[in-house]
């Protein structure tokens, strides 16, 4: 996960936003949640020349075209009861992220703009407030805040209560010059317990969460943040204003 200054939201949210996935042997899709160390490799994607680079902990880089090779075959993978077609990208990439990951693994683009994101178009864009943070971090006994990477959103805001975003549900926020309705509540994993450098286990994100979460929301899985459906696309940049009810 990196951060940016400013992100085109489009009805499909943002631009290549999870345009790559990992698939193992079997054909199932693969992240984080099972094999830890794959945050440890950094992935540029250079749109305009159809570059993807991998940046490797050891320093190496392996870099190569970002396009499937010409007359091959769609793959269709489960992403959480979603079905999504992509096209492998060939040796270049895999034989590297399989030695990283300790077994095979193939490197696929999806097919559509969009499909990539957990849980589709309708819920293409996450938002998650600084204090809730801030409330995470106090459950855990931190001094500071979690590092936001774990939670894998969007994007960040100041200037609410914590879990003041939960109450957005069912209706429209404005961020930018974009408006997003926002659809439901973000169920966290093991994931968010991961260090975003390492990938090992290192911090009770779930347990904390649960502890005083899960009660108050009556959610299976501990809530944290929000995710929705763009609904007029734009530019959001760092320090734009938010408000809801925007149209």
């Amino acid at each position: 996960m990196q951060a940016c200054e400013r992100a085109v939201l489009t009805n499909a949210g943002v631009a290549e936003n999870r345009r790559f996935y990992l698939v193992d042997g079997q054909g199932r899709m693969v992240n984080a949640k099972r094999l830890g160390n794959l945050v440890q490799v950094r992935a540029d994607y250079d749109a305009s020349g159809e570059r993807l680079a991998l940046t490797f902990p050891d320093g190496s880089v392996v870099e190569g075209a970002a396009t499937a090779p010409a007359g091959s075959t769609p793959v269709t993978t489960s992403f959480f009861g979603r079905l999504v077609t992509g096209r492998e990208l060939g040796e270049t990439f895999d034989g590297p992220l399989s030695a990283h990951a300790g077994r095979p693994l193939r490197l696929l683009r999806t097919d559509r703009d969009g499909t990539g994101v957990d849980r589709g178009r309708r819920s293409a864009v996450s938002i998650l407030g600084e204090a809730s943070l801030g409330r995470l971090g106090a459950e855990l006994g931190l001094d500071g805040l979690p590092d936001p990477r774990r939670f894998r959103m969007l994007f960040g805001i100041a200037g609410t209560d914590a879990h003041e975003e939960d109450a957005w549900v069912g209706r429209r926020v404005a961020l930018g010059a974009a408006v997003v309705a926002v659809r439901g509540l973000v169920g966290r994993c093991i994931v968010t317990t991961r260090s975003p450098e390492s990938g090992e286990v290192d911090l009770e994100t779930l347990a904390a969460l649960r502890r005083y979460r899960a009660p108050e929301s009556g959610e299976a899985s501990p809530p944290f943040g929000v995710h929705g459906e763009v609904v007029v696309p734009g530019t959001v940049s760092v320090g734009d204003p938010v408000s809801l009810d925007g149209s």
